[in-house]
């Protein structure tokens, strides 16, 4: 593994110190480059040319947050991959990031596979291994029921919140929900976000910014 990470420099960006240091031990024993930031802000105004590595920051800091740190990259044209950390609890924030192109996503807590999948990803700029066609082809497949609770989640519900606003039960919720895992094969509600957005980026942004479920375009 060493071999491969030999002079590839991560940048970890994340406002809690002991987050922050024990990312940056995990990365180090695997042979990366490691520099650590408290803030955003703080990593914008010590980043120079030439542009070399990969960001890892928490979608939600105080000051700027991680989705407004992706937007200021675009904006200096900096050309560093990100990858966005999240709590269950700021999907839409993640969603955002997805949406400004952060390459991948980590839900909390993450193991160093997922950690290390996803710097991969960044470093070697793979896609997604399904094509847009085949994401498409797999949403589709939803219920009207299950568009619905797709789109409860991507707002951050939880099954108790989903059942509420749908008027149907929490086991009910939870099914629907380990049917549209099934069905889309998305690895955990990271790689739901991904699918989703890929397909549909328009529709999310409007979802994300109203906060409400708009009526289903995927119906069966």
């Amino acid at each position: 593994m060493q071999k491969e990470t030999a002079n590839r420099r991560v940048f970890v960006v994340d406002d809690e110190e002991g987050v922050r240091n024990a990312t940056a031990l995990l990365l180090q024993m695997e042979g990366y480059e490691v520099e650590i930031f408290p803030s955003a802000s703080a990593f914008l105004e010590s980043i120079s040319a030439p542009y070399d590595g990969c960001v890892i920051t928490d979608v939600r800091m105080p000051g700027m947050d991680g989705v407004e740190l992706i937007a200021q990259l675009h904006k200096k044209s900096i050309p560093l991959p990100a990858i966005v950390v999240t709590a269950y609890a700021d999907v839409p924030l993640a969603v955002q990031a997805m949406k400004l192109g952060a390459c991948d996503l980590l839900t909390k807590p993450f193991d160093l596979d997922a950690l290390l999948a996803a710097l991969d990803t960044a470093f070697n700029q793979k896609g997604s291994d399904e094509g847009l066609e085949t994401i498409r082809d797999r949403l589709s497949t939803l219920t009207h029921r299950e568009a619905e609770v797709l789109r409860e989640l991507l707002v951050g519900r939880s099954n108790k919140e989903i059942a509420h606003n749908l008027g149907i039960s929490a086991r009910t919720a939870e099914a629907h929900r380990a049917n549209i895992m099934a069905k889309t094969r998305a690895r955990g509600l990271a790689g739901l976000i991904k699918m989703a957005v890929a397909a549909d980026p328009a529709q999310l942004h409007g979802l994300v910014a109203t906060g409400k479920a708009p009526t289903p375009a995927i119906t069966k």
